[in-house]
């Protein structure tokens, strides 16, 4: 957005100045009437600017207002994408270039440890909403440490297609910053925490503005970060089978778990979320499988991937029925026969062999 856009944004969100007060002088006769009420007061005109440094403090405090505002919307809408769009604008539009650093360490100290903690607790415990909330109350407070926008971003990513409009306008932002300076990539806090972690500097890939030009970020992974996610999922199931053959389903199930919570992409998650399920099918568990179908059964429809995947989409389907297709609560049994339909509709022909398995 322009300055004069911005300028007219903080002008409509201006607080109104309180009325003064009328105070009159109680006699007989004044006391029955109502006291007249005091003319609004016009808001003062805008200073005069005479210098640079007059624009530059007037911009600080008109993005000040857009921050106070951007809260107000946040909290009234957690899925509107405009805070989440102009935060980042308020914050970063003033940074004129990265703090010096001596071999990429610089003189900003770390955030606090419970800070850190916090949020990564949050990550881990897959709590998305206390995460995201955590996370984008912090960015105005540590304007460099991008792992809070990967978090926010995280947080958007698995909350459903209600946030799927802030998710995009969050990661316009920051690509739009990282293309700005791109060797905030390779700097560190005081102590060494770098500003960007590894899992935020996928994540960042991921998102980049492609060839510099200002064109939108990438959405998607590319044809070889599938490839590269697909190796390395085919790799660790293979160890986590051979687990299971030696009677550590646990191990198993924990190898999987720890790459599920690391995952930057919902199509990452997705891809440990079936293996979790098909080891727990193999280790004769698939009852436990359960809780997770919800979430898979619908990240197939959020990102419609009997569209846009359907080779993925079927697999996901093929892995529910299988978990689905041994349980004798009658509403899961429709449940099995409804994901039935759906792969006949993707590949008929494996829906006759899977018919044919039970």
């Amino acid at each position: 957005p322009s300055v004069t856009s911005i300028a007219r944004f903080v002008e409509e969100h201006k607080a109104k100045p309180k009325e003064a007060a009328v105070q009159q002088e109680q006699t007989p006769s004044t006391a029955q009437s109502a006291p007249s009420p005091a003319p609004a007061a016009t808001p003062s005109p805008p200073e005069e600017l005479t210098s640079p440094e007059d624009a530059k403090k007037q911009l600080k405090h008109a993005m000040q207002i857009v921050r106070q505002a951007c809260n107000y919307l946040g909290e009234t809408n957690p899925a509107d994408p405009l805070p989440y769009r102009l935060r980042r604008i308020a914050i970063w539009s003033l940074v004129e270039g990265l703090p010096p650093a001596l071999d990429g360490r610089t003189k900003i100290p770390p955030p606090p440890g419970q800070i850190t903690n916090i949020l990564t607790n949050l990550y881990e415990e897959q709590n998305w909403e206390g995460l995201g909330k955590a996370a984008e109350a912090r960015i105005g407070e540590f304007v460099f440490w991008m792992d809070l926008h990967f978090y926010v971003a995280q947080s958007l990513n698995f909350m459903g297609a209600q946030s799927e409009k802030a998710y995009e306008a969050l990661c316009a932002e920051t690509a739009y910053f990282v293309n700005r300076f791109p060797e905030i990539q390779e700097l560190q806090f005081s102590d060494g925490t770098p500003f960007v972690s590894d899992d935020t500097r996928k994540w960042l890939g991921e998102i980049a503005i492609s060839g510099g030009s200002g064109s939108a970020p990438e959405s998607h992974t590319s044809a070889s970060g599938l490839q590269q996610e697909d190796d390395i999922l085919a790799e660790e199931m293979a160890k986590a089978k051979a687990l299971t053959k030696k009677r550590k389903l646990v191990d198993a199930l924990s190898l999987l778990q720890d790459h599920m919570r690391k995952s930057t992409s919902a199509r990452e998650r997705l891809l440990w979320q079936l293996g979790l399920c098909q080891i727990l099918i193999d280790g004769k568990k698939g009852f436990l499988a359960l809780p997770h179908l919800d979430q898979i059964l619908h990240n197939i429809d959020n990102y419609r991937l009997e569209d846009w995947e359907p080779e993925l989409a079927l697999r996901a389907l093929k892995t529910a029925w299988l978990v689905l297709k041994n349980q004798t609560d009658p509403e899961i049994k429709k449940r099995a026969e409804d994901t039935l339909a759906r792969i006949a509709r993707l590949d008929a022909t494996e829906a006759v062999r899977l018919k044919g398995k039970r």
